[in-house]
């Protein structure tokens, strides 16, 4: 995984250096070539990325040295380091060299050594070279550290992030705010025992970012902390929850807010902004489809859920709510139909099997039904009409 990066050919004209081996060796000699990206830097807060490639041979910097022999291995799969010493050492030299003459030395983050259990849980997602824990440890690298934050940025079924590692890395960054703001909802997501507290830190370590405070609010709501409620007051007050401005996410936030709260006035109007946002991305029509499903507006909720499930077409839980809503319309063929793919992606939802039991009864289907209660036993439910 590499950041956009900028790239300069070092010896070009007009950085004071000889043109004889242009003259010489013709401009098509190979000549080291410096890249250098602060995607890391500005957005995570984290230690920029440099890279000197001298020949077939390529150091990437970024909180530790990674050597790569690119005829081998294009793509940088592989650390070289280990294996070869005197080339890394040598193109380090020349890389510390032309950073420190051209933009004067890197900023550094102090990088820590990872024990035993982070190292196996990076290895596992291929983010930590093989071999690298015989040499000495490995660091929590920029490198390492983007391709967690890329990794929240999939949907729930392509992640393969070790919620554990997650709360290692939010731990040893609290300065890194997209990485916390993407990782708390990942973690609140699954229920981890920890993301209660992490979201409300977030919000002392980040009080200027709307979204952190409206999601730390929702878990204070659950809790009964009377934050919660002076938060929401203190947002409708201000004018936000109808400003034009106010993101999708936020007004989503506090509306469940509201609703946790038994505010349904401020949850309508929170909602009937939203509801006047046409382009809506696939999370935000969904977070809509369930305020509105709450609020009772059914047939609202159930064009969000058509729309959000052309976009999150894998995500169980939203064809289950989909089906709630079809169901509750009488539009019990398409209900169906939005149930298997529910269970098609999640067979393991014990209670929608007896909901679809349900719905192939009151469809007249007696064999699916019976087909559908005999799966919900197996899995261990117990729920009406599967269980008189």
């Amino acid at each position: 995984m590499r950041a956009p990066h900028r790239t300069r050919r070092l010896g070009a004209i007009g950085q004071g250096q000889s043109l004889r081996p242009l003259w010489e060796e013709g401009p098509d000699a190979p000549r080291p070539v410096y890249g250098e990206s602060v995607t890391a830097q500005e957005s995570l807060g984290l230690t920029p990325i440099s890279a000197l490639r001298v020949g077939e041979l390529r150091v990437v910097r970024s909180g530790r040295d990674r050597l790569y022999d690119l005829s081998a291995d294009p793509q940088e799969l592989h650390d070289v380091s280990a294996e070869r010493p005197d080339d890394l050492t040598r193109i380090q030299a020349a890389l510390t060299t032309y950073v420190e003459a051209h933009t004067g030395p890197l900023a550094a983050l102090g990088p820590q050594a990872l024990d035993a259990e982070t190292q196996a849980l990076l290895s596992q997602l291929g983010y930590v070279d093989a071999g690298v824990e015989e040499t000495g440890g490995d660091l929590y690298d920029s490198l390492d550290l983007l391709a967690v934050h890329d990794q929240l940025g999939l949907s729930p079924s392509q992640r393969r992030l070790d919620p554990a590692l997650l709360v290692r890395v939010l731990r040893a960054h609290p300065g890194a705010l997209s990485l916390w703001a993407r990782g708390v909802p990942f973690l609140l997501e699954l229920e981890h025992p920890e993301a209660d507290a992490l979201a409300i830190e977030a919000a002392r370590l980040f009080p200027a970012d709307e979204e952190v405070l409206a999601r730390a609010a929702t878990v204070m709501a659950r809790a009964g902390d009377p934050r919660a409620a002076e938060g929401l007051a203190a947002f409708m007050a201000s004018g936000r929850g109808a400003a034009a401005d106010t993101r999708s996410e936020v007004l989503a936030l506090w509306a469940q807010v509201a609703l946790s709260l038994g505010r349904t006035e401020d949850a309508r109007t929170l909602v009937s902004t939203l509801a006047a946002r046409p382009l809506l991305l696939g999370p935000e029509l969904y977070d809509r489809a369930l305020l509105r499903h709450s609020l009772g507006d059914v047939p609202g909720a159930a064009s969000d859920y058509a729309q959000a499930a052309r976009v999150l077409s894998d995500d169980a839980a939203l064809w289950a709510n989909f089906a709630g809503a079809l169901a509750q319309l009488g539009r019990l063929p398409e209900a169906m139909t939005a149930v298997e793919r529910s269970l098609a992606l999640d067979p393991s939802q014990t209670t929608l099997w007896a909901r679809k039991a349900t719905l192939a009864q009151a469809m007249g289907d007696e064999a699916k039904a019976a087909e559908s209660c005999a799966e919900h036993q197996r899995l261990g439910g117990r729920v009406a009409p599967c269980v008189q």
